[in-house]
């Protein structure tokens, strides 16, 4: 399966496709640049993968929550690509995404995400890895003020996210694993859309491109 995964919810720029050369990825920091890099991220991991738009599966991209103005271009994108060469999209989570990539670098089992949503909120969501290695959902995505975050006291989570320390002073501990430790990056890979990518195409858990839409959780917009 030739799956493009693509995301622009944060600040940073990420696409990625596994072939038979293995992962191509390019990421990079890139704020207020999202539409234009993003083409030419696609355009040089199809060359470096040697395929073309024709040969993808499927278009993963990540539809929120996080940057308004961001997540209107990854899906935009997602919706060009899809149209043009008649496949499917497979809508992510960023905070399920985030979950995954936490797996992937720190090997965390419990995944209590937050990240800031500006205008003194959060999003924020939790998720556990499966045997299966897939971030699955155990609490919803969420938008609240940060005192009003509440994790399940019976999981032993690790603090995911730059939310936790963005709102350091105003988020409820609750029941941690490591209440000293806080893997705030910023940089959510593409890579680590797809496993989830996989996982929901072999569901069978896909989209008419001109069904996806953005995931905002909030009616104001916050560039």
């Amino acid at each position: 399966m030739n799956i493009l995964c693509i995301d622009t919810s944060s600040q940073w720029c990420s696409a990625a496709i596994v072939s038979a050369h293995g992962l191509c990825q390019q990421s990079k920091l890139a704020p207020r640049q999202h539409a234009g890099l993003l083409i030419t991220q696609v355009e040089g991991i199809l060359k470096e993968a040697s395929l073309k738009k024709e040969d993808l599966t499927a278009v993963a991209v990540c539809c929120g929550p996080g940057s308004f103005t961001g997540i209107r271009v990854a899906v935009a994108m997602a919706q060009g690509l899809a149209f043009a060469i008649g496949c499917p999209v497979i809508p992510i989570s960023t905070l399920q995404a985030i979950a995954q990539g936490a797996f992937r670098k720190y090997d965390t089992q419990f995944a209590a995400v937050v990240i800031d949503a500006r205008m003194d909120e959060v999003y924020w969501g939790g998720y556990e890895i499966t045997d299966s290695h897939i971030a699955k959902e155990v609490m919803a995505p969420t938008l609240s003020k940060p005192k009003d975050v509440r994790f399940l006291s019976d999981k032993d989570w690790e603090r995911i996210g730059n939310g936790w320390d963005v709102h350091s002073t105003d988020l409820i501990i609750g029941a941690f694993s490591s209440s000293d430790k806080i893997f705030s990056e910023d940089i959510l890979e593409a890579q680590d859309l797809l496993p989830l990518a996989r996982y929901l195409l072999e569901q069978g858990k896909t989209l008419a491109p001109e069904h996806l839409a953005p995931y905002y959780l909030r009616d104001r917009v916050v560039r």
